[in-house]
């Protein structure tokens, strides 16, 4: 009896009417989903940038600032030191030039 009630059971549920069905939402075109995914990854992309250009924008400016006074004061050095003195700058300068090159 009990497999009786089981196979009515799977045949109602078979035979009912879906009752969690629902409308497709309403688009433009087919690819408006996945083209409104993309537009709203890229308008984030773009306030990501906007707000990383401002967090790094004052510290570009005291980087400048720092580099201008640091290139006053070594071409005043270069200018009055010996050749070694001279030599030993332009070494430094050749090694800190590679640390902060771009690759």
């Amino acid at each position: 009896m009990n497999e009786k009630q089981t196979g009515s059971e799977l045949w109602r549920r078979k035979f009912e009417p879906v009752t969690d069905w629902k409308p497709a939402s309403e688009s433009s075109g087919a690819y408006s989903g996945p083209r409104a995914m993309i537009e709203d990854a890229l308008a984030g992309i773009g306030k990501s940038k906007d707000a990383l250009t401002k967090a790094l924008e004052p510290f570009s400016e005291e980087a400048r600032t720092k580099i201008k006074d640091m290139v006053g004061v070594l071409d005043d050095v270069a200018s009055k030191s010996s050749t070694e003195a001279r030599s030993f700058l332009a070494n430094i300068l050749a090694v800190m030039a590679e640390k902060i090159k771009p690759k």
